[in-house]
């Protein structure tokens, strides 16, 4: 008899806690169903305000409906969904359809150039001929290129602007200044430049100058108070140009006597009345007719 009422009374256990599982799982099930039509809230997705609109807010920014795109965020914001997303990472506009401004370009120069390296040693000439004379040697640099020319040996020729080839002090030495092109190369603005090319014999010849003396980079000359040996050494010259102003021959030798403006620095051009060089080896250009008419032989000159 015990053993029935046990058996009745787990019987009735069994269905009450059967029938209690149904019921609480049925309610569980609702609620997840009704979550499950709800867009997500807040976090990386952002939150809404109805399950029709997009999500707003978080990563990928928000909207005040679903048929915008997003604002704010990451993408940045718009006023319409047909326009594209401005504020945000990637910046935007007013209207989707303004472009990127392009970087400014660079002007091209207009100046033709000639650019020596360290490694370059050249020889400027006074005018467009290897029989010419060498006036100094140029190193590295930029030097403007404002002519070309075609020797009647066939080599090609560039004419520099003197203002970048020459110290201030040595520009109005000689009137042009030349290099020869072979393994040279310009760039810049050149064409019209090389357009105007010509043969040395096409061109009429220098303009005569003053009467000069010009040394080289391998002279080095003794610079006298007067013109005899006997006379005392002020310094020695070396390359450039030099303007003869007169002539003189003492005791069998020949000298000329030098501008000395051109031979001395302005502190010491005072305290020396004359400068000197001995002409045995050396010869001078331009319009000397009237320097050499005043050769004088006899006395040397006071100092």
């Amino acid at each position: 008899m015990k053993r029935l009422r046990l058996g009745i009374t787990l019987t009735c256990g069994v269905l009450f806690f059967g029938v209690f599982g149904i019921v609480y799982g049925h309610s569980t099930v609702e609620r997840v169903i009704a979550q499950a039509t709800t867009a997500p809230s807040g976090g990386l997705f952002g939150s809404t305000d109805d399950a029709t609109e997009a999500p707003s807010g978080g990563l990928f920014g928000s909207t005040d409906d679903a048929t915008e795109a997003p604002s704010g965020g990451l993408f940045g914001s718009t006023d319409d969904a047909t326009e594209a997303p401005s504020g945000g990472l990637f910046g935007g506009s007013d209207d989707g359809t303004v472009a990127t401004q392009a970087p400014p370009v660079s002007p091209t120069s207009t100046v033709c150039t000639l650019m020596l390296s360290a490694d370059d040693r050249v020889a400027l000439y006074t005018a467009p001929a290897l029989n010419r004379t060498i006036f100094i040697y140029i190193e590295v640099g930029d030097y403007t290129v404002i002519g070309e020319r075609t020797d009647d040996a066939g080599n090609l020729w560039y004419q520099l602007d003197k203002t970048t080839a020459l110290p201030a002090n040595q520009q109005n030495s000689i009137n042009q200044a030349w290099v020869l092109a072979r393994g040279l190369t310009v760039s810049g603005g050149c064409a019209d430049v090389l357009a105007g090319s010509t043969t040395a014999s096409d061109d009429a010849p220098e303009a005569a100058a003053n009467c000069t003396l010009t040394l080289t980079v391998d002279d080095r000359v003794a610079l006298y108070n007067g013109p005899g040996l006997n006379r005392s050494v002020i310094r020695f010259i070396e390359a450039g140009t030099y303007t003869v102003i007169g002539e003189r021959t003492t005791d069998g030798a020949r000298w000329y006597q030098l501008d000395k403006s051109t031979t001395l620095p302005a502190s010491q051009q005072t305290a020396i009345n004359e400068t000197w060089v001995l002409a045995r080896g050396r010869s001078v250009t331009g319009d000397c007719a009237s320097v050499i008419a005043n050769d004088v032989a006899g006395t040397p000159t006071t100092p």
